[in-house]
């Protein structure tokens, strides 16, 4: 029986990430974690990896759909380029949220906030969990907004897409939903940008006010994730038992079952599913306006 053991994590070193390659690497510490640690760091670890690779996932894909929709506007009815850009931008903004959450209460991370990585990325996010509170509760905000002209249900999103060969920088801006006479929305202005990544960068969220630069957010998670990749190889040599060294735990494990059906059971894709009797409501009842 292995007794679970807490590792005393160092501070988070300084090592420099980008967006370049992958930010988890198949050998990342991240996706080998001993046996032996105790299952709380275990879960924490596991939920920092998965936010990582599903923010990743998402900017990833955000970045190629704007370029696409920058270059070829023209939309696809059965794929909306600017539907899956806010699909996949406010699916980075929950993984931010949450992964601030679980690397602040990480158990072991000490001297997280005397760490310029660490620091720098919740700063980069410092307005995310506002952001993402304006739209947890749409159904009322609705109602207290009618009159402002500049919102919209989803917020703005804005980008940039850089052509090195002429050194300019095309600045867009989607607004979704209907357009209000009178309302205005500012476009980025590349010169007030210090550096401008290749191919699509500054992509930013912005929704009653609040915003954020996604662009900016994800190279400080990707160099945060590289500290924490370092500080964790340095605490499982070291702190792990010899006897326990090289035993992980498995990660990712799918499991798929071959099960017959009835040949009824089997109907083409749009075949409406039987509606079922509706209990504990009135067919009389009427909506409240």
């Amino acid at each position: 029986m292995v007794s679970a053991c807490s590792l005393a994590l160092f501070p988070l070193c300084q090592s420099v990430g980008y967006l370049g390659n992958m930010i988890i690497g198949q050998d990342s510490p991240l996706r080998k974690i001993p046996s032996a640690l105790h299952r709380r760091q275990v879960l924490f670890l596991e939920g920092i990896r998965f936010t990582v690779e599903m923010a990743e996932l998402a900017y990833r894909r955000l970045q190629g759909t704007l370029l696409l929709q920058t270059n070829q506007p023209a939309l696809n009815d059965d794929n909306p380029p600017l539907v899956s850009a806010m699909l996949d931008a406010w699916a980075i903004v929950d993984s931010l949220h949450r992964l601030r959450d679980l690397v602040a209460g990480a158990p072991g991370f000490k001297g997280k906030n005397k760490s310029p990585k660490f620091r720098l990325f919740m700063e980069s996010t410092i307005n995310v969990p506002a952001l993402r509170n304006t739209v947890q509760h749409l159904g009322s905000e609705i109602h207290g907004v009618i009159a402002d002209q500049n919102w919209t249900v989803f917020g703005t999103l804005s980008w940039g897409v850089v052509h090195p060969e002429r050194n300019e920088v095309t600045a867009c801006t989607f607004m979704p939903g209907a357009p209000q006479p009178g309302s205005s929305h500012p476009i980025i202005n590349p010169l007030n940008r210090t550096l401008w990544h290749l191919r699509v960068d500054s992509i930013t969220i912005e929704r009653s006010g609040v915003s954020v630069c996604l662009s900016d957010a994800m190279r400080r998670l990707a160099a945060l994730t590289v500290s924490m990749e370092e500080n964790l190889s340095k605490a499982y040599l070291e702190q792990i038992p010899a006897q326990y060294q090289g035993q992980t735990h498995a990660a990712d494990v799918v499991v798929c079952v071959v099960i017959s059906v009835n040949q009824e059971q089997i109907v083409p894709e749009d075949t409406p599913d039987p509606e079922p009797e509706l209990q504990g409501r009135d067919e009389t009842e009427t909506e409240k306006d």
